[in-house]
């Protein structure tokens, strides 16, 4: 017996169709996962990190240590993280898996959101009523939204919830900024360019019991009380010679250098013969600006630092309580330079995101589309926009902006996965960036979003297989099976249940 399902909807789901049309905020697919970092004396060390997918559907973004950038262009107020958890048992070796979650220190979201998770009577009866989670859990396996609204501008951090002296360190952070205009830091405060130095640090010892799991109570680690970090990262790698240095704009420009700390150790960074103007922390503006050469950064702080380097070069930046080797090697960790081009040269345009919300969309519907760019020396003239849509796959309302509508063509079959385009110029230099963007037929189900379920009893045979084709809209079963799938329902004043 062999039977090809295809996915359509019912009048009654419709009303559920109807019911999803798409938000205009910032929102962002993450995942957690595991991955493996090379350190420069060759040491591999087992990590947990976010990855950014383009839709809940897929698995297409890559494990990044920190966890990508997520950026909240000017006018957006609300930011949505879908997160899904692959910290499963199989894939970490842990007993249970490990739950996760999502919280943005500085940042308020649905008080419902914020309430704590605790202990139960078990798997550890000693620990019951105890908080071990900020907020809710994304279960090993499992998919859940957080969402924050009336969002403030400035530089955050976020990180997972649950049990932080562990998910920290195994690198489940990552940096959030929120930009009130272009150009702009707080209402009011301009810069010219932008550098991120991400301070972050790791205990290979933690590391390889976690993933061992021989970490816990009654384990051969019972906490990080013992934590004795060896390797010390600058956005997500120790210095190493021979590494880059860091584009910080022209002479004379003010330079916005946002400091982030995701270390469970306070760091002091030091811009050598330079001096900043520390202006917020955490994304509160100081009321009164400090003017400083060094900056303490305690763990788990954002701060925001003004320079204003006075002549072309390189400039250093390193820590003052000289975390500065690599394992037993000198010369690397927390240093960084910063490389400050001559007055007069042009640099090109930096994108920093670029996004489709919602980035699965039905034929029927709408994605708005966003790019954050930024021009490091503002000229020689203001940045223009140039969205390119493939042929025949639908249009944007105005390619010229930095945000258009984008409307797709009608689809049949399986989904379309359509590739848009912008370039960014500043009359001199172009950028580009682009963003994938799902379309699938109005009034069909995608399999993908959904865990296909046994129906249960006699007629869901053992022998039976199903397969999701055709990009999700296809479920293909053989052998006598009966499944199903758990399909949100918004019940309306014109539902009619029969």
């Amino acid at each position: 017996m062999k039977n090809i399902a295809r996915a359509s909807l019912t009048a009654i789901v419709l009303v559920f169709a109807l019911g999803t049309s798409p938000m205009y905020a910032a929102e962002y697919y993450l995942r957690a996962d595991i991955t493996t970092l090379t350190l420069p004396d060759g040491e591999e060390v087992v990590m947990w990190g976010f990855a950014q997918d383009s839709s809940a559907a897929v698995e297409d973004g890559t494990v990044t240590i920190p966890g990508p950038l997520l950026t909240v262009p000017p006018g957006d107020t609300t930011l949505t993280i879908h997160l899904k958890n692959n910290l499963t048992a199989a894939n970490t070796g842990l007993d249970m898996g490990c739950p996760a979650s999502v919280v943005i220190p500085g940042q308020t979201p649905n008080v419902v959101e914020m309430q704590p998770t605790r202990f139960g009577p078990g798997p550890y009866p000693q620990y019951e009523g105890r908080i071990r989670n900020l907020t809710y859990d994304t279960s090993p396996g499992g998919t859940m939204d957080y969402t924050w609204t009336n969002l403030r501008p400035g530089s955050f951090i976020y990180h997972s919830g649950n049990h932080l002296a562990c998910h920290v360190q195994m690198g489940l952070y990552g940096g959030v900024i929120v930009r009130p205009a272009d150009d702009e830091v707080y209402p009011g405060v301009e810069h010219n360019a932008e550098v991120i130095l991400f301070y972050s640090e790791i205990d290979p010892v933690f590391h390889a019991t976690v993933a061992s799991n021989n970490y816990g109570p009654g384990k051969a680690m019972t906490s990080t009380i013992d934590y004795e970090p060896r390797y010390f990262l600058v956005n997500g790698q120790p210095y190493a010679a021979g590494q880059p240095a860091i584009p910080a704009g022209q002479a004379g420009q003010t330079v916005l250098v946002r400091l982030f700390n995701c270390g469970l150790e306070t760091h002091v960074p030091v811009f050598q013969n330079l001096r900043g103007t520390v202006i917020a922390e955490d994304g509160f503006p100081y009321t009164y600006p400090k003017d400083q050469y060094s900056v303490i950064l305690p763990a788990g702080k954002t701060k925001d630092v003004l320079i204003t380097p006075p002549a072309e070069g390189t400039y250093a930046v390193f820590d003052r309580r000289l975390r500065l080797t690599n394992h037993l090697a000198s010369g690397g960790g927390l240093l960084s330079f910063l490389e400050v081009g001559s007055a007069g040269a042009n640099v090109s345009p930096v994108i920093n995101a670029v996004t489709a919300t919602p980035a699965h969309i039905y034929d029927d519907q709408t994605s708005q589309l966003a790019v954050d760019a930024v021009d490091p020396d503002a000229g020689p003239a203001a940045l223009t926009y140039n969205w390119i849509v493939p042929p025949g796959m639908g249009s944007v309302d105005d390619p010229t902006i930095a945000n258009p509508v984008y409307t797709p063509p009608t689809v049949d079959g399986a989904v379309q996965v359509v590739t848009l385009t912008v370039e960014v110029s500043d009359g001199a230099a172009t950028e580009s960036s682009s963003v994938d963007v799902s379309v699938q037929k109005a009034g069909t189900i995608n399999f993908n979003d959904y865990s296909i379920l046994s129906y249960g009893g006699s007629q869901d045979g053992g022998n039976s297989t199903v397969a999701v084709e055709d990009g999700g809209v296809t479920l293909h079963i053989t052998g006598n099976a009966w499944k199903k799938i758990l399909l949100p329902y918004v019940i309306t004043s014109q539902t009619v249940i029969e």
